[in-house]
């Protein structure tokens, strides 16, 4: 388990690399109208995505076959016509606002195709098959890197480095001719229907996750020009390749919960690989806050004012963000969706809420802080929380203890948020 843990994380550190790389080529370039009309582009397509899949996708990671089939059908009969729609909707109202059609159209279609890649990095990880996971996603990564060296504009490199990505993914989760036929064929629409009412409490999971990961960069997009969204972007993107770290070493235990709940094998041990997770995360985002200046300047090459700031502040939010990435995806992998779905909720709240005081003055460094705000007191709500709780079943048993055997208390799933 801790080996595996391991090896996703520093997987995904090596994605985060070659990420943050691309970013500071693509910065230094002065592509950063590319990175803003990509930045814009995602948010809005995630949004939709979310909204049109119901919290499918973290379904099709949690679920049994026939619900992944469902998904499937959903995805292609559903899923990606809205996107196309919505992608030439969010291209007419951003094309007046000084950001580039290509680049967009380009964005878009890297949106889509990752739409495509999450549900094949679930099907690598239910089987256990991090390794695979790990190679397809560090090659599309280096070949995005290779791409932009060579002057390749940067949404366009990551529309090739999304196909690369897909192809591979897709030959190797379906290793013969006869399994990939059966995975794409059959797919009807009251399939795709079924899959809305799998599960509501997913749904607003997602809807809260995606609110509190991109409603910053969204809100900015209203009152700043693309230069200052694409400087935003590249800021943001470090963070998000930090994210992406976290949460590939948390899949690892989740993964383990959600195959003991279908008796798939045993359960293990996964809270060490969690502590282990946050830990390495509170010491990434100490020694983020202390050389953030050098990762604007000298690494970025961005001449925004404060964007140093924005950086450490959002570096400051990993450690929380992983404590409550770790509660989630663990109430995630035991099935239990609505403590999943309130822990997010509660997360997303607070996040609009620090963005509604900025409003009057709002910029880079106020969307950071709203993500820092958010992630640092639902922690601190959290842990009260499981405080609360563990002192009040101590008094029971101290009780029991005086008084003799008591009837057990048999809690309603779902009714809190236990560590």
């Amino acid at each position: 388990m801790r080996g595996q843990t391991i090896f996703a994380a520093l997987s995904s550190l090596l994605s985060g690399v070659l990420n943050a790389g691309i970013l500071a080529v693509c910065a230094r370039g002065g592509q950063t109208d590319e990175l803003a009309a990509y930045a814009i582009m995602t948010a809005a397509l995630t949004w939709v995505a979310v909204l049109a899949t119901g919290g499918t996708a973290m379904l099709y990671a949690t679920g049994d076959e026939r619900e992944c089939a469902a998904i499937r059908s959903q995805r292609v009969l559903v899923v990606s016509p809205l996107l196309i729609v919505s992608a030439v909707g969010v291209s007419l109202l951003y094309v007046g606002r000084g950001y580039g059609l290509v680049a967009l159209a380009a964005a878009a279609l890297g949106t889509i195709g990752n739409s495509f890649t999450q549900l094949q990095f679930s099907d690598l990880y239910r089987q256990f098959r991090f390794v695979a996971a790990s190679v397809v996603m560090v090659g599309s990564r280096l070949a995005g890197l290779v791409l932009v060296l060579v002057g390749v504009p940067l949404t366009i490199a990551l529309v090739a480095a999304t196909a690369l990505q897909l192809l591979t993914a897709e030959g190797l989760v379906c290793r013969d001719a006869a399994t990939r036929r059966g995975r794409w064929r059959g797919l009807t629409v009251r399939s795709a229907a079924a899959a809305f009412r799998m599960n509501g409490h997913l749904m607003s999971c997602s809807l809260a996750e995606v609110f509190t990961g991109r409603s910053g960069g969204i809100a900015l997009s209203m009152v700043a020009s693309p230069h200052v969204v694409g400087s935003y972007a590249a800021v943001n993107g470090v963070y998000q390749a930090l994210t992406a770290v976290v949460y590939q070493g948390l899949r690892v235990p989740m993964a383990v919960r959600v195959r003991h709940r279908h008796g798939l094998g045993a359960h293990g041990s996964v809270r060490e690989s969690e502590v282990m997770v946050v830990v390495v995360a509170a010491l990434t985002g100490v020694a983020g806050w202390l050389l953030a200046p050098w990762l604007t300047t000298a690494v970025l090459g961005l001449t925004v004012p404060g964007m140093d700031t924005t950086l450490g502040l959002f570096l400051l939010a990993l450690p929380f963000l992983t404590v409550n990435r770790a509660i989630g995806l663990a109430r995630l992998g035991d099935g239990n969706y609505r403590a999943a779905a309130r822990l997010a909720l509660l997360t997303a709240g607070l996040a609009g809420l620090a963005l509604l005081v900025q409003a009057p003055r709002f910029g880079p460094a106020g969307a950071a802080a709203a993500t820092l705000a958010s992630e640092a007191l639902t922690t601190v709500v959290v842990g009260a929380l499981c405080g609360h709780l563990a002192l009040r079943a101590r008094r029971r048993r101290r009780m029991s203890d005086r008084t003799g055997p008591a009837a057990p208390v048999v809690e309603r799933p779902g009714s809190g948020l236990p560590v």
